[in-house]
């Protein structure tokens, strides 16, 4: 139509001109640029974990809760040639912790840190697409019990009570 053609002239290129008019009414845009199109794949870049609602030092996770929970907390398996299998962001998390894991049919995952600090994963409760949360019950060598959850910020915010 006569919208797709004015973009075209402005050298504008539009996939869907159906779509021309509802962008016509779009008053704030946000783009998040991850490199997917310039090239293929995902980068770990880095992390950084709040603790006593300060930020600390940002860099790879391989110790502390943060990077224990991106140890533990994911559905990746591994193939016969022991390269990691599953989502691709949980693939990236994983690898960026340095941690190992180990799955013996009948048994829990084994997950050995960076540091060598050794958990099971008890429970394992896959992603729930009504909460968009997963999580996990981890035990330690000395037999103490964590608990992590994942998920986008409002997710985990809305499990959350405000009076603790």
């Amino acid at each position: 139509g006569i919208s797709a053609k004015r973009l075209i002239d402005k050298r504008v290129a539009c996939a869907d001109s159906n779509n021309i008019l509802v962008a016509g009414k779009v008053r704030i845009a946000f783009f998040d640029k991850t490199g997917t199109l310039t090239h293929q794949g995902l980068e770990f870049q880095s992390a950084q974990e709040c603790k006593d609602q300060q930020l600390l030092a940002e860099g790879p996770p391989t110790s502390g809760d943060l990077g224990l929970a991106m140890s533990v907390c994911h559905t990746l398996a591994k193939s016969s040639s022991g390269e990691l299998v599953g989502n691709s962001v949980d693939c990236m998390m994983f690898a960026a912790t340095g941690a190992d894991f180990h799955l013996t049919s009948g048994q829990p995952l084994q997950v050995e840190d960076a540091h060598g600090h050794k958990y099971e994963v008890m429970k394992r409760f896959d992603f729930d697409h009504a909460r968009m949360t997963q999580s996990v019950i981890v035990r330690d060598a000395d037999g103490n019990y964590s608990v992590f959850v994942k998920g986008s910020a409002e997710s985990i915010e809305k499990l959350c009570n405000r009076q603790t």
